[in-house]
């Protein structure tokens, strides 16, 4: 069920990206750096705690906040 929550979030970000790269003034780079970023965001704390133990909710807060200032630099 996770998994189906999963796909559906990432593919729904994508088409709100989207939309938002033809109304804004986004090269192609940027709106792949924003869909990347995201993801990846999201994606990070679920590998992490595959990798290097349990991951608490404060470390994913960290992780996401840093990515996404990462994103916008």
């Amino acid at each position: 069920m996770f998994a189906a929550l999963a796909v559906v979030l990432f593919w729904s970000g994508f088409n709100i990206v989207s939309r938002l790269g033809a109304t804004a003034t986004f090269t192609p780079f940027d709106l792949a750096a924003i869909r990347f970023a995201v993801s990846g965001a999201i994606a990070l704390p679920l590998f992490l705690d595959e990798q290097l133990g349990p991951t608490t909710i404060a470390g994913i807060v960290v992780v996401s906040v840093g990515a996404m200032l990462c994103s916008l630099g």
